[in-house]
């Protein structure tokens, strides 16, 4: 996956548009960092810098396309499942309350909440993030990189390789973890057996064509300007020489769902996959 973080539940703030909290819901989120530190009473204090994926105000929830722009909040607690996450915002909400009243801006600040559904955004918020699965073990992202017959293991990941080498020929072959595991102790390409073609870059055209590598090795889709692009399963296009070569556990799925933040679009067609209804792009 392009986020590669753990994904987990918490409290989302939500704010009016001055800045005032008015409320929390559950929401899901990249764990960025966790982070433990000693207080001044002995005690270690835990809290979490977190990534959500949302931008909400009174009129629409936005999924961000860009995480390095995202909304990013520091938490005191994540949780692995929504009823727990529930349990703890309701209160979360009761406290803001009650102090509202103490403060006495109890009506200002449920005013302003009214404005807010915030069932509705709570709702909007899970359906769109189906693809954000809580609890997913991360996956080692490097890639490894054959370059005239010499492999290392790069610095870099599957979509740093599609930003990044637009001008370069080149070939991404799926592996399995164990093969991955076996080149980057061995360091040698021999005996690939289940390395499958996925990605051949052609710079002519600025296009990677994406290849279903279960499926006879269709063309798919193609990844252009920093989207993805459905076309033809008979698209043809210049076979060009390669002299470099990655291999990565990444898979068809992990790089289609890794762009969803950027598919959806009314004028968009749908596509099916792995059971799953994706707005992909259309070739034109």
């Amino acid at each position: 996956m392009k986020y590669n973080y753990p994904i987990k539940y918490t409290a989302m703030p939500i704010k009016s548009s001055d800045g005032l909290l008015i409320g929390h819901i559950v929401s899901k989120c990249y764990v960025i960092k966790e982070v433990c530190e000693n207080s001044l009473d002995g005690n270690i204090e835990k809290y979490y810098e977190v990534l959500f994926p949302f931008e909400v105000n009174e009129k629409e929830v936005k999924r961000i396309k860009a995480l390095s722009s995202g909304n990013k909040e520091t938490v005191f607690k994540v949780f692995d499942d929504f009823k727990s996450a529930k349990e703890y915002v309701e209160q979360m909400n009761k406290d803001l309350f009650s102090k509202a009243i103490i403060c006495a801006n109890f009506d200002i600040l449920n005013i302003i909440s009214q404005s807010f559904d915030f069932h509705s955004i709570e709702k909007k918020i899970n359906e769109e993030s189906y693809d954000l699965v809580v609890g997913r073990v991360p996956k080692e992202q490097r890639v490894i990189l054959e370059d005239k017959q010499i492999l290392s293991i790069a610095d870099y990941s599957l979509y740093d390789v599609l930003s990044n080498f637009k001008k370069n020929s080149y070939r991404v072959f799926n592996i399995s973890q164990e093969e991955y595991n076996r080149i980057k102790i061995t360091q040698e390409s021999s005996d690939l057996k289940d390395a499958r073609l996925f990605i051949r870059n052609n710079p002519k055209n600025n296009q990677a064509l994406i290849y279903d590598y279960e499926d006879s090795k269709e063309v798919k889709f193609y990844f252009q300007n920093e989207e993805l692009v459905r076309t033809s399963a008979d698209s043809t296009m210049e076979d060009p020489s390669s002299e470099k070569k990655f291999y990565t556990m990444e898979s068809l799925e992990d790089l289609v769902e890794s762009y969803i933040a950027t598919l959806a679009n009314p004028e968009d067609t749908d596509v099916l996959f792995n059971g799953k209804k994706y707005f992909i792009k259309k070739n034109k």
